[in-house]
C-alpha cells in the first residue's frame, strides 16, 4: 500500500534506491510480506491514525 490515490502509478511516488518508512501488515496466504507506506509519516516514521 503505498498511496489512498486509486491507479497511482508506484514509479510517480518512489524512485529505485529510495529508502522509505513502512509498517508492516502481515503476510499472505503464500507467505510474502505485506507493507504499507500510506499509514506512516514519511517524515517521522510515526504511524497516522486512521481518520487522518
Amino acid at each position: 500500500q503505498m498511496t489512498f490515490e486509486r491507479g497511482a502509478n508506484p514509479k510517480d511516488l518512489v524512485k529505485e534506491g529510495q529508502e522509505v518508512k513502512v509498517k508492516l501488515m502481515g503476510f499472505d496466504d503464500r507467505g510474502k510480506v505485506r507493507l504499507s507506506m500510506k499509514v506512516v509519516d514519511q517524515a517521522t516514521g510515526a504511524e497516522l491514525k486512521e481518520d487522518a
